[in-house]
């Protein structure tokens, strides 16, 4: 009896093999993603003046020198561990990435607002100019210092009796007396 020879090697399956269609898509895929655009943003490094207390909510605004109205804000909130009823205040000096501004090119205004966590009214400011280049991350520097009096020129914020914004009707409540009165604001005697 004559023996036939048996192949050890398993039988090909198509298993290793990437079908056309799906090769195609990898491919197309691949140089998509090798196209992607960088985001036009500002890396703008935070400091503070020591006058600044703990923050833990930074707002920003970033309007076009260009066109005033055109603006972008977010806010940010301090993610460092705390206790139960509030995360650790910022780490300054610090750098965060202001953006995306997809289409902004030219000179910007950077505003930057430290706000109290409970009250949400500004008690930290800042203002810097920068230059947004499409497709580049460019960079700033912004000195946050103490906002003088929270209470009073808080951005809108009523502290009041009447639940109003910054309304006048509070004066002599001595909750929320109308502090950003200056004498332009006074009514005349005349």
């Amino acid at each position: 009896m004559r023996e036939i020879p048996i192949q050890n090697r398993a039988p090909r399956s198509r298993r290793g093999r990437i079908p056309t269609g799906m090769g195609m898509a990898i491919a197309a895929a691949t140089i998509f993603v090798g196209c992607a655009k960088q985001p036009t943003e500002i890396l703008t490094e935070i400091r503070t003046d020591p006058t600044v207390p703990a923050l833990l909510v930074l707002q920003y605004t970033i309007t076009s020198a260009s066109g005033p109205t055109r603006t972008f804000t977010s806010s940010v909130v301090s993610l460092a561990p705390g206790d139960a009823a509030a995360p650790a205040p910022f780490f300054f000096p610090m750098t965060m990435r202001m953006g995306p501004l997809a289409g902004w090119s030219g000179a910007v205004e950077i505003t930057l607002n430290g706000r109290d966590w409970d009250t949400d009214r500004i008690i930290a400011t800042g203002t810097t100019t920068a230059e947004a280049v499409p497709e580049t991350s460019t960079r700033a520097t912004l000195t946050l210092t103490a906002v003088s009096d929270p209470g009073g020129g808080d951005g809108g914020t009523d502290g009041g009796t009447d639940g109003g914004t910054d309304a006048s009707s509070d004066a002599g409540s001595g909750a929320d007396a109308d502090d950003d009165a200056t004498s332009d604001d006074a009514p005349s005697d005349s």
